[in-house]
C-alpha cells in the first residue's frame, strides 16, 4: 500500500464559535493513480470538546466514484481521537480526472478536504525530451557538443526526427539548423550531437531542439556562449613549454647557485668573474699578472691611470712591487714616469733584477729569468729641502723614469715640497691629451696627514687629482691604509687597488662597500695579490689580481752607491752648466755635449764607472773642478 507524506489541517470556524475538530489527513490535493489499482490513506480527528460529539463523513464530487470511506460516521468523546479509513479504487474507473471533497460534519460545525485524483494507464508514457550542451562556451568555427535524452513509450513510433535550430540570445534570430532521424527504443534513449559553428560569430547564442514523433512536437532548449578564450592550444603548448623551460631554468639557476656557492666556499679569492667585463689584452692595455686563482691575463687600460689610482696595503703586502709593475708598464709604453719617493726604495729601477726569490715566480707568469729581467733608464735626484725647483718638461723623456728621493727631509719639509712640486706643475702650459702623457708617483702619502705634521700636501694633492686629467697627467698615490686618502682625494680617483691589510678601518670599509665576502679576503692576500676595484669593470664589483714580479731591482739601492750617484750627478750637471756657459760665449761645444749625453745615459743605466770615466774626461777639457 502506497502511503503519501502530504498533511493538511483545515480549521472552519462554525456560527462564530471556536474550533472544537481537529481534522488531519496524508492525502495530496492532486495525485495520479493507475487504472485498476487502489490506494489506501487515511484521516485523523480530534474531538476537542468537553462533550462526546457525533461526526458525519460524506463525498461530494465525481470523487465518490472511486473514493470508498471505512466509516459513515464517528462517535469521540472529550479529547478522544481516531483515524478513517479512505480507499481509492480505480478497478471501473475511467482514464480521467476526479475531483471532489471528504467533508467531516459535527453538531456545530465541519471540516472539507479538498481532493483530485487522475487515473491513467500503466503502460502509457507521455514523451519527453531533454538537452544539455557539454561545454557552456566553444570557439568560433569549433564544434558545440548536444547532449541529447528523449523517453517515449511503445506507444510511440519508433522513427522520429530530431531538428537542431541555433538561435543568437539577442533576438532569437535562427544562424544554423541540422536535422537528424534517430529510432528510439521503448525507454530512454541518449545521445551527443556535434554541431558545426563555420557560420557562427562570436556571442550568446541557444540551441532550440524539436522531437517529432506522430503528431506531436516536444522542444527543449539550452544556452551556450562563442568566444576566443585565452587559453587556445596554441598558448596552452607555448605555456606547457615556458613551464617546462621555467622548471629546467629553475633547477639550472639552483644548480648554478649551489655550485658558485661551493666555488666561492673553495676559492680563496672571490670566485667567478666575468671576464668579458674586464680590461681585455690589446696592444695598448698595460699586462699586470694574472686573474687570481686562474690562468687568465690581468690587464690595466692606461686611460683609466688619467683617472688616477690608490695603492694601499700593509708593510710587507708587496704594495710597492704592484705600483712598481704598474710604472714598469708605462715605462714599456714610453710613457715617463715622475716618482717622489721618501723611503728611497723606487731607486731599483736603475738596476736589473738579480734576486733569485724572485725570479722563481717569472715560471708562474710564463717570463724568461735569464732574457727578461733589465733596468730602465732613469734619473735619480734628491730633494733636500722643501723648496725643489723641478722642471717637468725636462723630465718629459719618453720611457725615462726619474726618482726624486725625499727621504733626508723633515715631515713639514716633506709636505712642503709636496705643494711646492703641484704648483710648479700647474705652472706649467700643459697641452691638454687624452691619452696618458705621464705617470707622477707620490709614495706614503700617509706621511702629509695632519696628525703626522702636514698642513697643506693633501689640499694640493686634491687639486691635482681635480685637474691633471685633462692633460694626460695620471696620479698613483701609495700609502698603508687608504683611509690615509682623504674623502676629496679619494672621490677624485677611479681606480683602487687593496693589498693585504689588517687595518680594521680598511676591512669595514670594504665590508659596507662590496660585502664581507670581500672584506675577509684582503686580510688574507698572498703577497703580491690585490683586489682591484674600478666602477668601469665587473658590474662595479671588486676583482683579485696576481701581479707578476718586477725586471728591475725593486729594492733600495745601497746608500754607499747611492752617494755615489748623487756625487756623479752632481758633477754631470756642473759639466753641463760649464757647457752651457761656454756655448754662450761662443765657442762650438757640439762634440762636448754629445759625450755629456753618453755620460748622462750612463748615469740613467746605473753604470756608474762608464760615467765616471766620461765625466773625468769633459772636466779635464773644458777645466772643470771637482768639488
Amino acid at each position: 500500500m502506497k502511503r503519501l507524506t502530504l498533511l493538511m489541517a483545515i480549521l472552519i470556524a462554525l456560527s462564530g464559535s471556536a474550533a472544537s475538530l481537529s481534522v488531519e489527513d496524508d492525502i495530496p490535493s492532486l495525485n495520479v493513480v493507475f487504472e485498476n489499482k487502489e490506494q489506501i490513506y487515511s484521516i485523523s480527528m480530534e474531538n476537542t470538546r468537553d462533550t462526546p460529539s457525533q461526526y458525519a463523513i460524506s463525498t461530494t464530487g465525481s470523487l465518490s466514484e472511486i473514493l470508498e470511506t471505512s466509516d459513515d460516521s464517528v462517535s469521540l468523546g472529550p479529547g478522544e481521537e481516531s483515524s478513517l479509513r479512505i480507499r481509492i479504487n480505480t478497478s471501473n474507473a475511467e482514464k480521467e480526472l476526479y475531483t471532489g471533497t471528504v467533508t467531516v460534519s459535527g453538531e456545530e460545525e465541519q471540516q472539507q478536504v479538498p481532493l483530485g485524483f487522475r487515473v491513467v494507464s500503466k503502460t502509457s508514457s507521455p514523451l519527453s525530451l531533454n538537452v544539455q550542451t557539454t561545454s557552456d562556451t566553444t570557439r568560433p568555427g569549433s564544434n558545440v557538443s548536444v547532449f541529447t535524452v528523449v523517453s517515449a513509450s511503445p506507444r510511440d513510433s519508433k522513427e522520429m526526427s530530431i531538428f537542431y535550430e541555433i538561435r543568437r540570445s539577442s533576438d532569437g534570430e535562427e544562424v544554423h539548423q541540422y536535422n537528424k532521424s534517430v529510432e528510439i527504443d521503448f525507454k530512454v534513449n541518449s545521445f551527443t550531437q556535434d554541431l558545426p559553428l563555420k557560420q557562427v560569430g562570436v556571442g550568446e547564442y541557444y540551441v532550440q531542439t524539436n522531437l517529432r514523433a506522430d503528431n506531436r512536437t516536444v522542444r527543449a532548449t539550452d544556452t551556450f556562449t562563442v568566444n576566443n578564450p585565452f587559453w587556445t592550444p596554441l598558448r596552452v603548448k607555448i605555456a606547457l613549454l615556458l613551464v617546462s623551460g621555467g622548471i629546467v631554468l629553475g633547477g639550472g639557476f639552483y644548480t648554478w647557485r649551489w655550485y658558485k656557492q661551493r666555488k666561492s666556499e673553495e676559492a680563496r679569492y672571490v670566485f667567478p668573474v666575468d671576464y668579458d667585463r674586464l680590461p681585455a689584452k690589446s696592444e695598448d692595455n698595460y699586462w699586470v699578472g694574472k686573474i687570481a686563482e686562474t690562468e687568465k691575463e690581468a690587464y690595466i687600460d692606461p686611460s683609466d691611470l688619467t683617472t688616477h689610482a690608490i695603492v694601499a696595503g700593509s708593510t710587507g703586502s708587496g704594495k710597492s712591487v704592484t705600483a712598481d709593475v704598474i710604472a714598469e708598464e708605462a715605462l714599456e709604453n714610453d710613457v715617463p714616469v715622475v716618482v717622489f719617493d721618501p723611503t728611497a726604495q723606487w731607486t731599483g729601477f736603475v738596476k736589473e733584477l738579480k734576486d733569485d726569490d724572485l725570479k722563481q715566480h717569472y715560471s708562474r707568469f710564463g717570463m724568461d729569468p735569464e732574457t727578461d729581467p733589465h733596468p730602465y733608464p732613469g734619473i735619480i735626484k734628491e730633494i733636500s729641502s722643501g723648496d725643489p725647483d723641478i722642471d717637468f718638461k725636462q723630465l718629459k723623456q719618453p720611457g725615462e723614469i726619474t726618482v726624486f728621493t725625499l727621504n733626508d727631509i723633515t715631515t713639514e719639509e716633506f709636505d712642503d715640497a709636496v705643494r711646492k712640486i703641484i704648483d710648479q706643475i700647474f705652472d706649467i702650459e700643459w697641452e691638454e691629451s687624452p691619452t696618458l702623457e705621464m705617470l707622477i708617483i707620490f709614495d706614503e702619502v700617509h706621511r702629509l696627514l695632519e696628525e703626522y705634521g702636514g698642513k697643506g700636501g693633501y689640499q694640493a694633492l686634491e687639486k691635482g687629482a681635480r685637474e691633471f686629467r685633462k692633460w694626460g697627467i695620471g696620479l698613483m698615490m701609495a700609502s698603508q691604509v687608504t683611509a690615509d686618502f682623504k674623502q676629496a682625494i679619494s672621490g677624485n680617483i677611479m681606480t683602487e687597488l687593496q693589498m693585504q691589510t689588517k687595518s680594521m678601518e680598511d676591512i669595514d670599509r670594504v665590508e659596507t662597500k662590496y660585502g664581507e665576502q670581500f672584506a675577509k679576503r684582503i686580510s688574507s692576500e698572498d703577497v703580491g695579490t690585490g683586489m682591484i676595484q674600478n666602477s668601469n669593470y665587473n658590474d662595479g664589483d671588486p676583482w683579485f689580481v696576481d701581479f707578476r714580479p718586477t725586471y728591475h731591482n725593486p729594492h733600495k739601492i745601497p746608500d754607499t752607491e747611492m752617494q755615489k750617484y748623487h756625487k756623479l750627478s752632481k758633477r754631470v750637471d756642473r759639466v753641463r752648466e760649464a757647457i752651457q756657459e761656454k756655448e754662450d760665449q761662443g765657442e762650438d761645444m757640439q762634440d762636448k755635449k754629445l759625450e755629456l749625453n753618453l755620460a748622462d745615459n750612463k748615469l740613467k743605466e746605473g753604470r756608474f764607472k762608464m760615467t765616471k770615466m766620461y765625466v773625468d774626461t769633459l772636466e779635464d777639457e773644458i777645466d772643470v773642478g771637482e768639488t
